[in-house]
């Protein structure tokens, strides 16, 4: 999904990856103009603000044991 980063509007693409039971969202820079476009940006180009926060556990009440 674009993602615009909230300090400065660089252009960035926002995917969410699962690594086992944990979730993580990743950006990559997706201003055509950019030296970097298109590669993981875990800070934006524009500004240098951070983006990649870490993995998230799952709701474990989402998907219950055997559910899912």
């Amino acid at each position: 999904m674009l993602t615009p980063c909230e300090d400065c509007g660089h252009e960035l693409w926002s995917e969410v990856r699962e690594v086992g039971a944990f979730r993580l969202v990743v950006h990559f820079d997706d201003d055509k103009r950019s030296g970097t476009y298109a590669e993981h940006a875990p800070s934006c180009p524009g500004c240098g603000a951070r983006l990649d926060r870490g993995l998230t556990m799952p709701d474990p009440l989402s998907h219950p044991p055997g559910h899912g």
